[in-house]
């Protein structure tokens, strides 16, 4: 690809984009202005939910469900886009590489957010960086620290998969809080919460057996939502990896790993050659005559009682999108009718539920999200609009955000390449390995703040785990 083309590539200034939004959002969080702790303390209390919901028991006052109210639940301000006709009137928004005008409310609707979605914890109150400081203000702050030591004091057992789920929620506001602030309270109030988060992790960690016994709930979840069975052998469906990196999994703090299959279209006579055509399709409309859909699968990782991180069979976050052909789809480039989205998350709750296998809700296509990047969703999509409130979408629409119109780009493959840059080839990997795990635990390895958490579990576990 040459220079001229690289920069006319809509992913070369797509990922520009979001290099220059993740470099302000930095500014923002280390260089507070002066005024802002009252303002922030007042916003964090107003987001919060009136009291928590029974997520891991069915008593709203357990311990875990008091920690993951504080880190999940919000009441926002939100705009409806024209898919929802209540929020009339509407006005063009400019929205970045979707459309040329995208029409939201002129008012503003409160909704609540009870968190219990695919979603990481203590994100921003909506156009603000608050997440953080939403546990470090009072007066969340001290019933935060009281649920903490709730937790830790309990010794009622509790089941191998929901223990894996509340560390990785714990987790992730561990990993948040790993940066210090430059005001002395909030940074006093700070160390005393990461202790506390420490504490309860390795409270809840699960032997590495018990990781492995941790149920697929993917696969308990196929028949009963429709799902394709990504894993089975015969089903034409196969995992691969062109570059190791993903955005996902940074986005995630490399907590979670990122699963990509592809389904071709007619099974090919060389794979391996198939598969190295993929990235020189010269548009999405190619792509999709060449494949009968792709799918993406989040599942978490998990630190066991030595400090050693683990896959899991869980997955958070199920993505799929099947490329339905006309009559014509036996000739080798049949025609394109139409994408169909599929989309499952996790809920804890229903993880809980004997009656409900997985623990993943799917959602339609005309479930009410936000338009990215609305402060809960992925980190390197970039800012929505020019305004504060994130803009209520059908899910549909969201994906069409980073998948075009009519859905059939895969980002997978959309990587602009400079002269001379060396590219892998695309590999298929064994799905019923965890190479894709392997590669996110050897980054999660190198960062600081695991480094800590590691030492800190290794040298608190108890003398009978030695």
């Amino acid at each position: 690809m040459t220079l001229d083309k690289l920069c006319r590539s809509g992913t070369f200034w797509l990922v520009l984009i979001v290099i220059l939004f993740a470099a302000v959002i930095c500014l923002s969080l280390a260089i507070p202005t002066s005024g802002q702790s009252s303002a922030q303390a007042r916003s964090a209390q107003s987001a919060l939910l009136s009291a928590p919901e029974p997520i891991y028991s069915a008593d709203p006052n357990d311990s875990w469900n008091r920690i993951f109210y504080f880190l999940f639940s919000r009441r926002i301000q939100a705009r409806l886009s024209d898919e929802f006709p209540e929020g009339a009137p509407f006005v063009d928004k400019p929205v970045f590489a979707f459309r040329p005008k995208f029409r939201a409310s002129t008012r503003v609707f409160e909704r609540t957010e009870i968190g219990d979605r695919a979603l990481d914890p203590l994100y921003p109150v909506f156009g603000q960086p608050l997440g953080d400081r939403m546990v470090l203000n009072e007066p969340a702050y001290s019933a935060f620290v009281a649920a903490l030591q709730d937790a830790l004091k309990e010794d009622t057992p509790r089941a191998p998969a929901p223990r894996a789920v509340m560390q990785s929620d714990v987790w992730a506001a561990h990993d948040i809080l790993s940066y210090p602030f430059s005001q002395p309270e909030l940074e006093e109030r700070r160390r005393r919460v990461l202790a506390l988060l420490s504490q309860l992790m390795l409270k809840i960690a699960l032997t590495p057996e018990e990781i492995q016994s941790v149920p697929d709930n993917y696969a308990a979840a196929v028949h009963r939502l429709g799902l394709p069975d990504l894993f089975q052998k015969g089903s034409g469906w196969i995992e691969i990896r062109w570059f190791p990196y993903r955005m996902h999994d940074e986005a995630a703090g490399f907590r979670r790993f990122v699963r990509v299959f592809l389904k071709p279209a007619h099974p090919p006579r060389d794979l391996r050659k198939f598969l190295n055509t993929l990235p020189d399709s010269p548009d999405s409309t190619d792509m999709a005559a060449q494949l009968d859909g792709v799918a993406l699968i989040t599942q978490l990782l998990a630190i066991d009682n030595r400090g050693e991180l683990h896959p899991t069979r869980l997955a958070s976050e199920i993505q799929v999108r099947v490329f339905n052909k006309t009559a014509a789809d036996r000739a080798p480039l049949g025609g394109f009718r139409n994408t169909e989205v599929q989309v499952a998350e996790i809920s804890r709750k229903l993880l809980l539920d004997p009656r409900e296998a997985g623990g993943l809700l799917l959602e339609g296509e005309t479930t009410p999200f936000y338009f990215p990047m609305a402060g809960n969703d992925y980190g390197f999509a970039p800012t929505q609009s020019n305004t504060l409130e994130p803009i209520q979408v059908k899910l549909r629409t969201r994906c069409m955000y980073c998948h075009d119109n009519d859905l059939r780009s895969v980002m997978s493959f959309g990587i602009a390449r400079p002269p001379h840059f060396h590219v892998p080839r695309v590999r298929q990997l064994d799905a019923a390995g965890h190479e894709a795990a392997d590669f996110v635990i050897a980054q999660k390895r190198r960062r600081a703040e695991f480094a800590a958490l590691r030492e800190y579990f290794r040298s608190s576990r108890p003398a009978s785990l030695h």
